[in-house]
């Protein structure tokens, strides 16, 4: 009797933690909640974008796409501040990282780049287009 107890309470412990990892995931899939700032000049800024990324070539593809993003006057297009990281720099093959995203669920391949001139600053993009820029750069 005892043991079936404690059977019992693992299971919904169990349970518990695998549905609080999976509910961060219905916020913003692929990438969970963000993350809080830790100082100045540090975030994150998310988007979606309307792409499909299948490997690295896709989303350095993807990159050269949102290049191609302008600022419209004073009006700031969506998604501007994630193509403005994206224009720092000509990336390759080699500077692409790749993982998944953590979800069981939500389980997506994460491509990823450092932004070059900024020490922590990462811009991320998953198989279908959600996009962030986090970490800090600068003081």
């Amino acid at each position: 009797m005892v043991a079936k107890n404690i059977i019992a309470v693992l299971i919904v412990i169990f349970m518990i933690v695998i549905i609080a990892n999976e509910v961060r995931f219905f916020i913003w899939p692929s990438f969970g909640i963000p993350e809080q700032p830790s100082g100045p000049n540090c975030g994150e800024d998310r988007y979606k974008f309307d792409f499909n990324i299948r490997s690295r070539q896709d989303f350095l593809a993807a990159i050269d796409e949102l290049k191609k993003i302008e600022r419209r006057g004073e009006e700031v297009v969506p998604g501007y501040t994630v193509a403005m990281w994206a224009k720092s720099a000509n990336f390759t093959l080699n500077d692409v990282n790749e993982r998944n995203s953590g979800s069981l669920l939500f389980n997506q391949k994460l491509y990823s780049v450092r932004i070059p001139g900024c020490q922590s600053l990462i811009f991320e993009m998953s198989e279908n287009g959600y996009t962030a820029v986090r970490g800090c750069c600068g003081i």
